[in-house]
């Protein structure tokens, strides 16, 4: 059991090994509770950590797997502040697994996704996935003020038998958001923290959107199936504390 960590910066078990990395590690029934990473596999050979019957409790990440990769099978994760699950450019087994409350279960590139069950009543993405993915037979809940339930990008998914509780009131017909362009928020960490791109058109000003992207960036929004309209008026808004406004009608 790890539990009650340094919640800064601490790792219940890291396999982020800074030369040859760590492979082919077996982690059962182990419990993470209050660590910022629950498990650490940030090494280019730290591949293969099989994760079968963890509990994740109140940690940043659960699985935070970088560059390496993590098969995860049976675990119950519990609000977790940033991810279940996260990084890796590596194929990716997460099966039979129980997310509740937490603020986004998957935040990787491909992956095989198989009987996962996510509920949370948390207002923020499921989980979002690059091209490659296969998604079967998982179950998805979520509050109806969230974003489309699954992001998916780049095409060449897999979607079949997967159980989508509730869209949420904008995206009514869209419980999962096809391939969209890279100034959109999902490639990884390109969008700041509780920034995506989604919040510029909330109609909320206390809110705003920020990107990591250096140099030239844009926003580029797809418009679900019939809600295309024709743009008369737009104004820019900086956030609160910089209060800069700039309108533009047609």
């Amino acid at each position: 059991m790890f539990t009650n960590f340094n919640p800064i910066f601490s790792i219940g078990l890291d396999f982020g090994a800074p030369v040859n990395g760590q492979a082919e590690n077996a982690i059962f029934r182990c419990h993470f509770t209050g660590v910022k990473y629950g498990v650490s596999s940030c090494n280019w050979n730290s591949l293969d950590q099989w994760v079968w019957n963890c509990l994740f409790a109140d940690c940043h990440v659960g699985l935070n797997q970088c560059i390496g990769y993590c098969q995860a099978y049976g675990n119950v994760f519990l609000r977790s502040a940033w991810y279940d699950i996260s990084g890796s450019p590596y194929k990716n087994a997460m099966v039979n697994n129980t997310s509740i409350n937490s603020t986004c279960f998957l935040q990787t590139e491909d992956g095989y996704l198989r009987g996962n069950k996510i509920y949370s009543n948390i207002s923020t993405d499921s989980f979002y996935t690059s091209q490659g993915s296969v998604l079967v037979d998982n179950t998805i809940r979520c509050p109806n003020n969230t974003w489309p339930l699954a992001r998916v990008r780049n095409g060449s998914n897999m979607v079949i038998g997967n159980t989508f509780s509730k869209t949420n009131a904008i995206w009514k017909s869209w419980p999962i958001q096809p391939p969209f362009m890279e100034f959109d928020h999902g490639i990884g960490g390109s969008y700041n923290a509780n920034k995506q791109i989604e919040k510029c058109i909330d109609n909320n000003p206390a809110t705003s959107f920020a990107t990591q992207v250096s140099g030239f960036a844009g926003i580029k929004w797809n418009c679900p199936l019939g809600t295309k309209r024709t743009v008369v008026k737009y104004t820019l808004s900086a956030p609160p504390q910089q209060r800069r406004q700039i309108t533009r009608q047609f």
